[in-house]
C-alpha cells in the first residue's frame, strides 16, 4: 500500500496494523450537508494527481519519523462526492496512542495546508463556490512569488498589481494553450479562463507539456486547471469544459478582458473573431504549422484590421 493515493471510487480502507501497534488511530473527513450557512448538496474535489501523491507522500513519511510511528497511510478523493461520502481517510500505528492520535492530526493539517486538492461546493439553490482553495498556500505570499519578476522596472510593484487584476481568456489547452497558461500562471494574470472541450489522448502528451500519460482518457480542461493552480495557488483558474460555440461565445469572453486564441480550427478562429470585435474585446490569435508559427492580435475599434478583414469569408 502506498503512503498517499488519490482515487476516484469510494474510498474502502484496507488496513493490518502490526501487532506492535498499542495504538491506531484513524481519520475520516466526510461531506457534510451544511457549510457558512449554505444547504450543501455535494462537493467536487480536483487534484493533479502526480503532484498530490508526491506532496503526500512526503507528508506521510516525515509524520511517521516525527512521530516514531509504525506505519501510516493516508487516502484522498477526487470528482464528485455526495454528502455522507468520505473524502480523506488516514491511519497512523504507533507503539503508544499518544504518537497515533498526534500523528493522525499532524497529517490532516498538512494534507490541508500543503497538498494542490482544490474544493467546489455545490448548493441546493443551484449555485457552486470553489472554497477553501487557499489552504495549502498559507505559506507563500505573492511577494515572494513574484519577486524576481517584480524587481524588472519595466513590471514593478504596479505592474505586478495590474496583472493580479487582470483576466484572460484561453480557448483551446492544446500544443499552444498549455504553454501559454503556465507563463499566464506564473506572470501572475489574477484570473484565467480555460475553454477546452476534449479529453486528454496518449498522442497529445508529447507537445501538450501541462498534462501527464497517467491522466489519458480525463477531460483536458479539469487537468489544465489542476496543473495551473499547483503552479500558482495565488491566482483563480476557472475551467470551462465545453467548445466555444455560437451560442455560448458572448458570455464566455464577457467577464474577461483579454481573449488568448490557442485553437486549431478556422471557425472557431472565425467566431472569436466576430465576437470579440461584437464584444470590444482585445485578442490574441495564434496557430502553428509544422515549424511555422503565426500570431496576430485584434484590437476592437482601432485601425489594425481583423481575421475577416483580411478573409471576409470563413474558409472550410
Amino acid at each position: 500500500m502506498s503512503l498517499f493515493k488519490i482515487v476516484r471510487e469510494p474510498i474502502q480502507p484496507i488496513s493490518e496494523p502490526s501487532a506492535a501497534a498499542g495504538g491506531y488511530v484513524t481519520f475520516e473527513g466526510r461531506v457534510r450537508d451544511r457549510n457558512d450557512g449554505r444547504d450543501v448538496v455535494s462537493v467536487e474535489y480536483e487534484a493533479f494527481d502526480s503532484m498530490v501523491e508526491r506532496e503526500g507522500a512526503a507528508v506521510i513519511a516525515e509524520a511517521i519519523e516525527r512521530f516514531g510511528l509504525i506505519s501510516a497511510h493516508a487516502v484522498h478523493r477526487a470528482g464528485l462526492l455526495r454528502v455522507g461520502e468520505t473524502a480523506v481517510w488516514i491511519e497512523a500505528a504507533g507503539v503508544h496512542r499518544a504518537e497515533a492520535f498526534a500523528a493522525c492530526r499532524a497529517i490532516i493539517d498538512a494534507i490541508k495546508r500543503r497538498l494542490p486538492i482544490w474544493k467546489k461546493e455545490r448548493y441546493v439553490d443551484g449555485d457552486d463556490e470553489w472554497v477553501h482553495c487557499s489552504d495549502h498556500a498559507l505559506d507563500i505570499t505573492a511577494k515572494d512569488y513574484y519577486a524576481r519578476q517584480a524587481i524588472l522596472p519595466e513590471i514593478g510593484q504596479t505592474g505586478q498589481q495590474r496583472l493580479a487584476n487582470a483576466s484572460v481568456l484561453v480557448v483551446g489547452a492544446g500544443g499552444l494553450g498549455a504553454p501559454a497558461l503556465l507563463y499566464l500562471a506564473g506572470a501572475g494574470v489574477g484570473r484565467i479562463g480555460i475553454c477546452e472541450p476534449d479529453r486528454l489522448e496518449i498522442e497529445n502528451l508529447h507537445r501538450q507539456v501541462i498534462f501527464r500519460a497517467e491522466d489519458v482518457g480525463r477531460p483536458k480542461a479539469q487537468l489544465a486547471a489542476a496543473a495551473v493552480r499547483a503552479l500558482n495557488p495565488l491566482i483563480e483558474v476557472v475551467p470551462y469544459q465545453e467548445a466555444a460555440t455560437p451560442d455560448n461565445v458572448a458570455a464566455l469572453i464577457d467577464s474577461y478582458d483579454i481573449v488568448l486564441d490557442c485553437t486549431d480550427s478556422f471557425v472557431t478562429k472565425f467566431l472569436l473573431n466576430d465576437a470579440c470585435i461584437d464584444g470590444g474585446k482585445p485578442l490574441i490569435q495564434a496557430s502553428i504549422y509544422r515549424y511555422e508559427g503565426h500570431v496576430m492580435t485584434v484590437r476592437p475599434g482601432s485601425e489594425g484590421g481583423c481575421l475577416r478583414c483580411l478573409w471576409p469569408v470563413t474558409p472550410n
